[in-house]
């Protein structure tokens, strides 16, 4: 995905990630039922993030499904992927 979009990836591969320990968690709890809408937004907006991935890996972290947040505006999908910008 990096080599596909104008941006940097917020996780990738575990070589080329710093700190990917840290940023996994963050993935994980972005996609879990333990934090609300507001505290999402937070995880977007202080790690600059413009783009959220949507894909098989994901919808096993958790229930969240960024289709149903207002702040995310579907820009591709596929029938495994989709892929949503962040509305600041």
């Amino acid at each position: 995905l990096a080599g596909e979009i104008s941006g940097r990836v917020f996780i990738g591969h575990w070589t080329a990630t710093l700190d990917p320990d840290t940023k996994r968690q963050q993935v994980a709890l972005f996609f879990s039922d333990s934090i609300d809408k507001e505290q999402r937004r937070r995880i977007l907006t202080l790690n600059g993030i413009d783009l959220v991935f949507y894909g098989p890996y994901e919808r096993i972290l958790g229930p969240f499904d960024p289709k149903e947040a207002s702040y995310l505006s579907l820009v591709y999908k596929s029938d495994e992927i989709a892929i949503y910008r962040f509305i600041k």
